[in-house]
């Protein structure tokens, strides 16, 4: 077949919605990981008991929970928190291929721990380097092949990081690539990206590191999109056109947003955590808020092993990622915020206009201001809302309303910056630019435009 034009070429196919969502259901009998709550003092293989100074894997591999204190460079905050330390460089890669509507990516139903709902739909490969040199002893990760960039046709490679509020220096090596159509093993499909896009908006189903993968793709959308009846007609009038743009301005300006808020970081054993406590199952903090650890036992089908044990953090309540949009002369705009994040390679990316991890407040007067703007938006300015979950294997049952709604054209806040669509997407090219929560809110943004709401089911 032809290599396609653009990678969605129509809008979302309500019929195949439905199939793909009774598809993931009837996996799930057979594919899960449930996780079981332990004691802190008893997680087999891993170093957990109370004068430890970090929970780490008796093997050395894996990942650790460490320590650290962080002050900025300001002076003006210091604090302190575990993270997750796990240096290694992940892969998340979707493999696609061209199809009469555009493009289908090989999405694969996961389970993972901490998944809300079971399984989700999940990058082709979504595994980190202990998992591809299987140090866990069990199966292999089925397609790691298809992303070997000597022989791959690559569409995207970059590397790009993790939530930096709770891991430290963590990357992912994202990529997409090309390749021909073929009959895949159980538990994996193709979906056409039309489709997967417009299942974002169901609850918890498309998996936080597809969401994070597919905002590096080189979008483009066809002249059909760009209609009068479009729910965002200046984005696909930009996304239809050229995307070349001069990121100068925008690179300068996040050049002086790191230097004016970048942190610095020491190493604290986990015992001496201030504002921190130990019970029998989570170390958490004095004031309940933010984010806890705790152990679980994991009981598992469809995984490279059938069980395993190990610590995780869990998010005490509901968080918020949220973008504001404004039509200003027929360019969409986005109001991005520089973020700063201790566990960031450099400190500060470019993230949504709201970036509220579950349990924590607003950053600042002015995220608290325009959260509630955004919160408050009239039904005809939301393009996008749902609840989308972080990813499951570090996180327990963590998750974040994604808000996307137009917004009059106010001024930047310090520290905020409108950006047109174009130029965030040119930042994606290159690596730790465009953070984590940012990634996801844009696909929600694209997904406004190709997938209605109303396929969600009732």
């Amino acid at each position: 077949m032809r290599a396609p034009s653009h990678l969605i070429e129509s809008h979302a196919d309500p019929t195949l919605l439905d199939e793909i969502r009774h598809w993931r259901e009837a996996l799930g009998r057979t594919r899960y990981a449930h996780p079981s709550r332990l004691p802190l003092d008893a997680v087999p293989g891993w170093n957990t008991s109370a004068g430890e100074p970090a929970f780490t894997h008796r093997s050395g591999r894996f990942f650790a929970i460490r320590g650290h204190g962080v002050r900025t460079v300001d002076g003006q905050r210091s604090w302190m928190q575990p993270m997750v330390d796990q240096p290694e460089i992940g892969l998340l890669g979707i493999a696609v291929t061209p199809s009469s509507r555009g493009y289908a990516a090989l999405a694969q139903a996961k389970a993972e721990p901490g998944n809300i709902n079971g399984v989700q739909l999940s990058p082709t490969v979504q595994a980190t380097r202990s998992n591809q040199e299987r140090a866990h002893g069990g199966r292999a990760v089925p397609y790691l092949e298809l992303f070997d960039a000597a022989t791959a046709d690559v569409i995207v490679d970059s590397r790009q990081s993790e939530h930096g509020g709770v891991f430290w220096k963590k990357r992912n090596r994202v990529m997409i690539v090309r390749t021909p159509q073929f009959e895949p093993i159980e538990g994996f499909r193709w979906i056409e990206l039309a489709d997967l896009m417009a299942l974002l908006h169901d609850d918890d189903l498309v998996h936080a590191d597809t969401r994070a993968v597919l905002a590096c793709a080189p979008w483009t959308l066809p002249d059909e999109f760009v209609t009068a009846g479009a729910r965002l007609p200046s984005l696909a009038r930009t996304l239809a056109g050229s995307t070349t743009c001069d990121l100068r301005p925008l690179a300068r300006w996040l050049s002086a947003q790191r230097t004016r808020r970048s942190s610095v970081s020491i190493s604290v054993a986990l015992p001496g955590l201030v504002g921190w406590r130990r019970t029998t199952d989570a170390l958490k903090r004095d004031d309940g808020t933010g984010f806890e650890v705790v152990a679980v036992s994991v009981e598992a089908a469809g995984r490279e092993v059938d069980g395993w044990c190990q610590p995780m953090i869990r998010p005490v309540d509901l968080g918020v990622v949220g973008l504001a949009v404004s039509d200003r002369d027929g360019q969409l705009n986005l109001l991005m915020q520089a973020c700063p994040e201790p566990g960031l390679v450099d400190d500060v990316e470019l993230g949504p206009t709201i970036q509220i991890a579950g349990g924590d407040p607003p950053r600042s007067v002015a995220e608290a201001e325009l959260l509630a703007l955004l919160l408050d938006s009239p039904a005809e300015a939301v393009l996008f809302d749902a609840v989308l979950s972080d990813e499951g294997g570090r996180f327990l049952h963590s998750r974040c309303r994604h808000v996307v709604a137009l917004i009059d054209g106010r001024d930047a806040p310090e520290g905020f910056r409108w950006c047109p669509v174009s130029e965030v997407v040119g930042m994606l090219v290159h690596s730790h630019q465009v953070n984590m929560q940012a990634r996801s809110a844009l696909v929600c943004l694209l997904g406004a435009v190709v997938g209605e709401p109303l396929s969600k089911p009732k």
